[in-house]
């Protein structure tokens, strides 16, 4: 999630928002894939139809103004065209994730640790806010 997150970060994950399905768009997860450990950052939510054109994200046909969008260079996307999708929209039990290295893809809630909650070390990048 450079850079947001970087190598040697420490960050405090709060495993409570996965529990009670509280995970909102915008929020940065740390999640499991084939043994290893990823960060990104959720962009659709289970049911929702997401799509990313002209550097802007459209969920359910509705332009999204998100901050963190800002100054990055994706590639027009369509849910149609990411691996293990069945159509236009989220799976249920799946979210769409974006992160800084401009990677996406579902991912199942099953994989999901946590939300990144605060970034704590190195101490002078010290935040709890990811926008």
């Amino acid at each position: 999630m450079t850079p947001t997150l970087q190598t040697g970060d420490r960050v405090i994950v709060n495993k409570i928002k996965v529990t009670f399905d509280l995970i909102q768009r915008g929020d940065i997860i740390m999640y499991r894939h084939n043994n290893k450990t990823y960060f990104s950052r959720i962009i659709g939510k289970p049911g929702e139809s997401v799509s990313i054109k002209s550097q802007r994200i459209n969920i359910d046909d509705r332009q999204v103004n998100e901050p963190y969008m800002k100054d990055r260079h994706i590639k027009d996307i369509t849910l149609r065209e990411i691996k293990n999708s069945d159509g236009d929209t989220i799976p249920s039990g799946a979210f769409f994730v974006l992160n800084d290295s401009r990677t996406y893809g579902l991912i199942d809630k099953k994989d999901i640790i946590g939300d990144v909650s605060l970034k704590y070390y190195p101490f002078k990048e010290f935040n709890y806010q990811f926008k």
